[in-house]
């Protein structure tokens, strides 16, 4: 999130991973989502072409470029996240495995904190709450 720092420079950027399953909604409803994003060319396709193919479920989600975030909740029991942007646009992550290492991770540029969430609790630099 934000622009990359000149050769040198500390990377004070923030970052969201996400596990799958997650989807995007916009105000007609769901636009994108982890189903059918493909990790791997198939068998009989180029590197060019799961190239393509993966750019073009990039742009599923494009309509967050460039919204500001308004909104941020996470649920206590499961851990499933929502990112509400701004006209309403919203990123959701549903926590379905409560042994993944995590669900989705978030690091802080400006502190350099990095917090790891999965189904049971948060690891922020190393130590679980």
């Amino acid at each position: 999130m934000g622009r990359r720092p000149p050769p040198g420079q500390p990377d004070e950027r923030s970052s969201l991973w996400l596990d799958p399953p997650w989807r995007v909604e916009g105000e007609n409803g769901v636009v994108a989502s982890s189903y059918g994003f493909p990790d791997e060319p198939e068998e009989d396709e180029t590197t060019a072409q799961y190239r393509r193919r993966f750019e073009q479920k990039c742009r599923e989600s494009d309509l967050l470029i460039g919204r500001v975030l308004v909104a941020v909740a996470i649920d206590q029991l499961s851990s499933d996240l929502t990112l509400t942007f701004e006209g309403g646009c919203q990123l959701r992550n549903f926590a379905v495995d409560m042994h993944e290492d995590e669900n989705w991770r978030f690091r802080d540029g400006a502190t350099g904190q990095t917090y790891r969430v999965r189904m049971d609790g948060v690891k922020v630099s190393g130590d679980f709450h």
